[in-house]
């Protein structure tokens, strides 16, 4: 800026200059061209004093323009200046701008995390997985839960939970409602499991050890132990259970008992078989033996008209034989078996008249019924009805068959529809039976789907078999098979 200034100041000076010689030149031609004429040096007075004013009118015209031309300068300086400073003020302004908003953006991020990581830190942590029916828990996952959750007696988990395991111990039948009393695992040499105290049926028709399921339920503890079992929710008046979802069928294993004297054919080579499947077996006595009885889950088995046992596989599964001397005298053994589709017999008159013309006297309350269904089967109902000392007791079912046979034992086989709470007690004409050893009046639970076997001494020639339960209601007994072993001769 300080460059254009001086340039004009000299072109002012320049032009100023230029002004004085020209008058010179010119008044110094005048004098000699118009020497010794008198009107001429007045004319030359006259032109000089000319010259004179124009070169002061110049002289001010020059310094007017350098005076202009140096204000227009100082104004284009100042301008300029202040174009200068004003664009660097509001250059500064605008990278003050800039960078106040950038400190504040970054400042502004850090903030936001800083707050989104205060915000992690102090959140609470993921939520529980307890599964689902699709994506159940193991065994070890659900008692993860458990220990975080389920503290002391009564305690229990916050949501139901859903399991996957494998049934590890035979389960019992709980009547119509489920089963209970097994342990779920997540491989079957696992020690321990959860214990299921009772899962309702839901989704599933028939469980077996050895069995892969899927339940839901509260986990709880009870007098110390970990179980699924029920629970009253707050606000609720009716207890909430367990379910099964889902059921695969296991593989069990298959082992013979007392078969040294026998031969048994007919098993598979694995000795394993699916549950629910059928296997079917023969059983040949060594020379000089006979084959007494065959049993498989504590039932007795009896051979069809080819000599075949059947068995319905649920769970490990152990045949028992019983091989004897062929001296030894043959025990006659009377079956009423009740389990066929078609009626095995009727009563009239309070007498069971079986198909086969042998007759029984039975109590008012003993019915032959069937269950519902297509291949449903008949049984016997043994209803309680009548209050015996505390108890709800049976009129009897008496062999009324002449014989000079005693009796040695009465075994009973109870349908999978049978009150899990139902007692069966046998008695002869004197006194209970002493081989019933749960019980000093011989009464005895015997679980539904299962058998128990009291045995008789002395000369006894009739029996009685009632269905009872202490308490103020009773619950009825349901029998798919009487076994009546009489003494051998």
């Amino acid at each position: 800026m300080k460059n254009k200034t001086l340039i004009g100041l000299l072109a002012a000076s320049a032009l100023l200059l230029s002004g004085c010689n020209g008058g010179g030149e010119e008044s110094h031609a005048t004098g000699l061209s118009t020497s010794g004429d008198p009107e001429s040096s007045e004319t030359s007075t006259s032109s000089e004093t000319s010259s004179g004013e124009a070169t002061s009118s110049a002289e001010d015209s020059s310094s007017a323009e350098e005076s202009s031309s140096a204000e227009e300068s100082s104004s284009a300086e100042e301008s300029s200046s202040a174009e200068e400073s004003s664009s660097a003020e509001e250059s500064s302004s605008a990278e003050e701008s800039s960078s106040e908003e950038q400190s504040s953006s970054e400042e502004q991020s850090s903030s936001e995390e800083q707050s989104s990581s205060e915000e992690s830190s102090t959140s609470e942590a993921p939520a529980t997985n307890y599964g689902s029916e699709e994506a159940p828990l193991t065994v070890a996952e659900a008692l993860a839960i458990v220990a975080d959750e389920v503290k002391q007696n009564d305690d229990y988990t916050k949501q139901q939970v859903f399991v996957t395991g494998i049934v590890k111990d035979a389960p019992t039948q709980n009547g119509t409602i489920g089963w209970k009393e097994f342990h779920l695992v997540d491989a079957l040499t696992d020690e321990g499991g959860l214990l299921a105290y009772s899962v309702n049926r839901g989704k599933i028709s028939a469980l077996a050890q050895n069995d892969t399921v899927v339940l839901k339920g509260y986990i709880k503890m009870y007098n110390g132990v970990v179980e699924f079992g029920d629970v009253t929710l707050p606000g609720e008046s009716s207890k909430t259970w367990p379910e099964f979802l889902s059921r695969t069928a296991g593989t069990s294993e298959i082992a013979v008992d007392g078969g040294d004297n026998a031969t048994v054919t007919g098993l598979p080579e694995t000795m394993k078989a699916v549950n629910d499947s059928e296997i079917s077996f023969k059983v040949a006595a060594n020379s000089g033996y006979r084959l007494d009885g065959v049993r498989a889950y504590g039932n007795s088995v009896t051979a069809d008209g080819e000599g075949n046992y059947k068995v319905v596989m649920a769970g490990d599964l152990t045949i028992e034989l019983t091989v004897v001397d062929d001296s030894t005298p043959v025990a006659e053994k009377i079956t009423l078996d009740f389990a066929t589709k078609e009626a095995p017999g009727a009563i009239s008159e309070r007498v069971l008249t079986m198909n086969d013309g042998s007759r029984y006297n039975v109590g008012g309350n003993v019915y032959v019924q069937k269950n519902s269904g297509e291949d449903a089967l008949y049984y016997l109902m043994l209803k309680t009805k009548e209050k015996v000392d505390n108890a709800w007791a049976i009129p009897y079912l008496a062999n009324t068959v002449a014989t000079n046979k005693a009796i040695r034992s009465v075994e009973i086989v109870t349908t999978a529809g049978a009150s899990a709470t139902a007692k069966y007690l046998v008695t002869t004409s004197d006194e209970a039976v002493s081989a019933a050893p749960t019980d000093k009046t011989g009464e005895v639970l015997v679980a539904n789907n299962s058998s128990y076997t009291f045995t008789f001494t002395g000369n006894q020639k009739f029996f009685t078999v009632s269905s009872t339960v202490t308490g103020s209601s009773g619950k009825n007994g349901q029998l798919s098979k009487i076994v009546i072993t009489l003494a051998a001769e």
